[in-house]
């Protein structure tokens, strides 16, 4: 028999060929963190394996970063939410869309992590060769 494991964050565009009845036996589904507080523990995750979990200032600013997105969202899907009572057609299947793309992920917050280690070590180079 043959194996195969595969991940995605878009079933939505798999060729249904690939996903009807009988291909797969078992298809398991991870939902992004549903709450700000398992969001905060996979940010202090993230941010101590990629060397910031000392940091208290890091912390900080990895804390504010998600805080803006969560607010950013929760705007987002306001906004969407109105526009699916208020229209039919393509509206519709844009806010829908807009909606399903707004869930934070474990990878998202992870990739902050890891951008923000980035920024960090280009602020400490500037600072060294006196830019800015």
């Amino acid at each position: 028999g043959v194996i195969v494991f595969g991940a995605t964050n878009r079933l939505d565009f798999i060729d249904s060929a690939l996903t009807r009845k009988g291909r797969f036996h078992h298809v398991l589904h991870v939902s992004a963190p549903p709450d700000g507080a398992t969001r905060r523990k996979l940010l202090h995750h993230y941010a101590q394996k990629s060397g910031l979990g000392n940091d208290e200032e890091a912390l900080r600013e990895l804390e504010l970063a998600l805080t803006v997105r969560e607010h950013q969202r929760e705007e987002l899907i306001a906004k969407s939410s109105l526009v699916l009572s208020h229209s039919n057609g393509n509206e519709r299947i844009a806010a829908v869309v807009e909606m399903e793309s707004l869930e934070i992920s474990g990878a998202d917050i992870e990739n902050m992590c890891r951008e923000h280690v980035i920024w960090r070590m280009r602020q400490r180079e500037m600072k060294h060769l006196d830019i800015g």
